[in-house]
């Protein structure tokens, strides 16, 4: 199963939930400011996976959301990741940080829907 590293004050994060729940896509959650445990896995993995270089060096990036495989890798990549599924990724869809299961609110993306903001100190994404 794979395990998605995020965090519900994250938009891009509440995206991808919302997407995996719409899809019904198996997953773990790990939201990476609810515990201290799970922000301590997800450093492990940004501060040793070649896949954050270029996050550790960009001032104001996080690296979520982050998607881990069972074989232990690793992708940014969670849009194409639900087209290999053979469904369509809403990347656009605004989610309300306080939306909390949000599969039971999931509704198929429109074009009308809106453009979602990105996380980041800066706002240029996470």
């Amino acid at each position: 199963m794979v395990t998605l590293y995020g965090s519900k004050i994250c938009p891009d994060c509440r995206q991808c939930k919302r997407n995996f729940d719409m899809y019904k896509i198996p997953y773990t959650y790990c939201d990476i400011t609810a515990k201290i445990q799970n922000l301590k896995a997800f450093l492990r993995l940004r501060d040793t996976e070649d896949l954050f270089k270029p996050v550790r060096e960009e001032e104001h990036r996080v690296g979520i959301p982050v998607l881990q495989f069972e074989d232990g890798s690793l992708t940014f990549d969670w849009q194409g990741y639900v087209r290999s599924l053979g469904f369509e990724a809403d990347d656009k869809t605004e989610v309300p940080e306080d939306a909390e299961d949000m599969s039971a609110d999931a509704k198929a993306p429109t074009a009308e829907m809106p453009i979602g903001k990105a996380c980041g100190l800066d706002g240029k994404g996470c």
